[in-house]
Order: structure tokens, then sequence, then C-alpha cells
């Protein structure tokens, strides 16, 4: 506070200065009129012992005498009418004026703000199973799609053949197996016939079933819930075993991909929750919660992969689509916020102004989280300090002020605070404001 005392005390300095001048130069007329008179007296009564002169003369000389301590008397009045109104316009100076804030406590989140891209919550891409020609295609583009709905059939006409054909081997060899059983039971044909009958059966069986899941094949259905992003081969195409016919996505949910700082990896879990800033012409923010967070840090960038799911029922966002995502590095409660603007850089840290009793005193601070136009002091105030907001640029410690206007601790009540200054909070978190008396903003 030393450095604190000193800037307080230029001020008084300059003006006691000012009026120690002002003494200084009374007292030096005042001495410089008394001896002129002490010396004229002298010498006149030198002059009088030496040379006698009339009583005229004397007399002459006693009234001289007089006049000049009637001057003298009149020159130390004037100057003490000088001394008198100095000091009168020294006091009745007009003081500042300036606006409080009377501090209370609150809660201020630190929030890290980070790009997100937009990824479908299931992105499916619908192959061909077997080589064919496309026979059949049913919704297309932007078409929603319930699970097990069919999408194309490619060779169907051909494989229901195939397969009614294996079916007719299958009963046949069936056939011919009990036969070949009967007759071995009455002796009539050898084991080893049996044991044939029996491979034949097998193979048709195997053959039926291979046939069943080629016609099966041939019909693809769609294996989620969804809407058909893009049909690629059209009806009368040949496409190949392998090559994607439809691709279908999931945006009833979206998967935002953050990438996240090694500084700040570590302060995150899966579940905790995010803000998500919901695209133009949307307006605010979708609250998401932490899946995925990668284990190893990409190489190039040093940073962790995380993912955050968060509902889409309305669309607003879409694959590929880049916004930005919030997530809650800390959260203090019962802390003391104030606007950025109050605090003043000096040489020895930052300081703030308060108000006590008319007088402003100088308060060194120590800055936690700072968001926006809001710090967190850690250290340096206390609740109900009535923090100066408005005229604090011109004011040294113990200068005499007049306050106009007082706020509460909210701070969007100060008419120089904007809500555009303001960061929306992580909804649905615990601490579902920035401050406890502010609400979230309209996110841009």
């Amino acid at each position: 506070m030393g450095e604190i005392g000193r800037m307080g005390q230029t001020g008084r300095m300059g003006e006691m200065g000012r009026v120690g001048t002002m003494k200084i130069s009374f007292v030096k007329v005042l001495v410089f009129l008394l001896v002129a008179g002490i010396i004229a007296g002298s010498l006149m009564l030198l002059s009088g012992t030496l040379r006698p002169r009339g009583e005229a003369r004397i007399r002459q000389q006693l009234e001289e005498a007089r006049q000049a301590r009637a001057g003298v008397n009149q020159e130390i009045a004037l100057l003490s009418e000088k001394l008198s109104a100095g000091k009168a316009g020294e006091a009745e100076a007009p003081r500042p004026n300036v606006s409080v804030l009377v501090l209370r406590e609150t809660r201020i989140q630190d929030i890290l703000l980070l790009p997100a891209v937009a990824e479908a919550y299931e992105d499916i891409l619908l192959a061909a199973r077997n080589d064919g020609t496309v026979e059949w295609l049913g919704p297309r583009e932007g078409q929603s799609v319930r699970k097990g709905q069919e999408i194309a059939r490619i060779d169907a006409i051909v494989l229901v053949q195939i397969l009614r054909s294996a079916e007719a081997a299958e009963k046949l060899a069936e056939v011919s197996f009990k036969r070949t059983q009967d007759l071995t039971s009455k002796n009539v044909v050898s084991a080893g016939e049996l044991d044939t009958a029996r491979s034949r059966l097998d193979q048709a069986r195997a053959a039926t079933a291979i046939a069943r899941q080629n016609f099966e094949d041939a019909t693809l259905l769609s294996p989620i819930d969804g809407v058909v992003d893009d049909v690629r081969p059209d009806v009368g195409e040949f496409v190949k075993r392998g090559e994607t016919v439809a691709r279908l996505v999931d945006v009833s949910r979206i998967k935002m991909n953050l990438h996240v700082p090694e500084r700040d990896i570590g302060r995150f879990r899966p579940g905790q929750q995010s803000a998500v800033m919901r695209p133009e012409p949307y307006e605010g923010v979708t609250t998401g919660t932490i899946t995925r967070i990668a284990l190893v840090a990409d190489d190039p960038s040093k940073t962790f992969l995380m993912e955050v799911t968060l509902d889409n029922p309305d669309g607003a966002f879409r694959p590929g689509m880049i916004t930005k995502a919030q997530l809650i590095r800390r959260n203090h409660t019962n802390a003391l916020v104030i606007p950025a603007f109050s605090v003043l850089p000096t040489e020895n840290g930052p300081i703030v102004y308060v108000e006590e009793n008319g007088v402003t005193r100088a308060r060194r601070v120590e800055i936690g989280i700072r968001r926006g136009m809001e710090f967190e002091i850690s250290k340096g105030l206390k609740p109900g300090d009535r923090l100066i907001v408005a005229g604090q640029r011109n004011l040294s410690d113990g200068s005499p002020v007049r306050v106009v206007r007082e706020h509460s601790g909210d701070l969007a009540a100060l008419p120089m605070y904007s809500s555009e200054d303001r960061i929306p909070a992580i909804a649905g978190d615990p601490a579902t404001s920035r401050t406890e008396s502010t609400q979230a903003g309209k996110t841009r």
C-alpha cells in the first residue's frame, strides 16, 4: 500500500504547496515592513541625537512614523484577507461526481470456447452385396426411412428363380434320402448308398440356403431410422459387389467434434455438459453431453478429440457445419465479479477505487477468472465494498468525491455495461447462468 499512499499524497501535496507558498509570501512582506520601520525609527533617533532639531521637526517625524505604522497595518490586513480567501476557495473546491457499485457475492464460470464440427449421429453407406442390375429403387433423396424399409432391389427376379430351383432340388434329395433309408432298413440297399443319399440331401440344403441368402441380399434394407441423403445408381444400371447404392443419415441427433488443448483436457469427463451455439438463422445454444474423449493426442496439433452428442429435433445442425462449443473449465460460487473497465493498470499491478464516507480508497487487487467484460476479484475486495465504476480515472487515494448514483451488485444494471459484452452460460449446468444476477444473452 506504500505505492498507493504515495499516489494519493501527490494531489494533497500540490494543494498544500500552494497554501504554503501564500503563507511564506505574507511573512516575508510583514518582516520587510517591520524591519523598514525599525530602521527608519533608529535613523530618526540617531539624527535627533547628533543634530538636535526643533519641536516642530520632532512632531513631523512622529506623524510620519504613525503614518508608516498605519500603512503596515493596512498591508497586514490585506494579506490576511487574501490568505482567508485562499483557504475558503480550497474548502469550497467542487468534489468530482462518481457512481458506485455495491459488491455482493455471485457465481462465475470460466468458459473454454472451441470450434466444433457437426457430424451425423449415424452415417451409413448402403452397398450392393452382389453383382447385378438395379431393378428397383425406393425412397429418393430427402425422404425419411424407417429401420428395415426397402431401399433398392438388385437382380431380385433372377435370384428368386435360382432360389426356387434350389428349393426343388432340396425336396428331391429329401425324398431320395427317405426312400434309401427305408430300403436300407429292409436290407435291400447297402449302408453306403444311404450315406450317399444323406450327403446329397445336405448339399441340396446348403445350396438352398445360399440361394435364399443371395435373394435376400438382392433387397437392400435400411439399417437405421433416418433420411436418404443420396442415391447413386439409376434403375437398370449395373453395380458391383461393395459399390455404394445409397447414403442414409440420422440427424435427429448430432455429434460435435472438438479438439481440446492438452493443458485443458484433464478438466473434462464423459457425462459433463457443453453448450453449442446454434447456426444462423437460429438463435441461442443447445446443450449436449460429452460422450467420448480420445485417449491419444493428435500428433500434429497435440490436441485431443472430444465428442459431444446433442438432440437436433428441428434440424438446425447439419453434418459438416462449423460452430462453437462452450466447455466449463471452472465454476466459482460466492465470487466477487466486477466490470473490467473499473480496473486501472499501474506499474505495480491493477488497482480499483472504493468510496468510504465520501473519500476514495485505492485497493490493489488480484484477478481470477476473466470472462469478456467481467473480472473475478480473488483478493483485495470484500462484499459490501462500494466500488467506483464511473469517474475513477482521475482520482487518487484520499480524494473527496460525491456519489451521484449507486447500483446494486447486478452488473447488467450498469448503464455503461452492454448485454452484448456478456457471454451466455452453459445451459443445463448446475450453474445455469454466468452470474446469478444475469441471464444468458442471445448468442449471435
